[in-house]
């Protein structure tokens, strides 16, 4: 196996999940779904609380885009140290966004999608992260946080779970339940994350292969993270 299956973040075991499930309900083949929003998208402004945008179309509009580009190349990445640690959190410059909602009662993320990775970013339980973002000028959005207590479904991956093998149980000790650690660095510079692994539910829908927009069942699938 990779070292970035071996960190188990959502989205790899997301395409897992979907790439080998071919259920049926009521006799009916069934296409598991989320959908994916541009940041300016209704969607995600109703989220953020306003897009700052002109409007589309006029000259302003596009040169408020362009810098928006330009500040997103600049972009300081995440950067996580000692533990489950987030050091940095600049912007919301990504371009697409996917909500999803984990756990039990199911909590809305709305999550970053990077084209550049296979893996997003969860906000999990950790030291000194952030809890609220600013948008200019002086709204506050609050920003939620994966809890492992706060969901009935939560459970820490031990290390004699089939989940933990590769470097993660070789750095298991020899005796005791102990929680399954990773480690795993992200492709840009001065950037990774490290801490356990735990297993919960993602809340997707079904919908017919043949008509998308008809939803035909509410599918919770299990996920391994950290």
């Amino acid at each position: 196996m990779s070292s970035k299956f071996l960190a188990f973040l959502l989205l790899i075991f997301l395409a897992l999940q979907l790439g080998c499930f071919d259920g049926v309900v009521s006799g009916q083949q069934q296409l598991l779904h989320y959908n994916i929003y541009h940041r300016d998208s209704d969607e995600v402004v109703g989220v953020l609380v306003g897009s700052g945008l002109p409007m589309k179309g006029t000259a302003e509009y596009y040169s408020v885009m362009a810098a928006r580009d330009q500040h997103r190349h600049r972009r300081h990445a995440f950067t996580f140290q000692g533990g489950d640690v987030t050091t940095r959190i600049d912007n919301l410059g990504s371009l697409q966004y996917a909500r999803i909602y984990i756990g039990t009662p199911p909590v809305p993320f709305l999550v970053a999608l990077d084209t550049g990775s296979d893996l997003f970013w969860l906000p999990c339980r950790c030291k000194d992260c952030a809890t609220s973002y600013t948008i200019p000028p002086n709204t506050v959005m609050s920003l939620n946080s994966y809890e492992p207590g706060s969901s009935s479904t939560s459970e820490v991956v031990l290390c004699n779970s089939s989940y933990c093998f590769g470097d993660s149980r070789q750095s298991c000790p020899l005796h005791g339940p102990t929680p399954c650690t990773y480690e795993y660095p992200y492709m840009s510079p001065d950037t990774a994350t490290k801490g356990f692994l735990v297993e919960d539910f993602m809340h997707l829908e079904a919908y017919d292969t043949n008509a998308t927009t008809t939803q035909l069942d509410h599918i919770v699938v299990p996920v391994v993270f950290g």
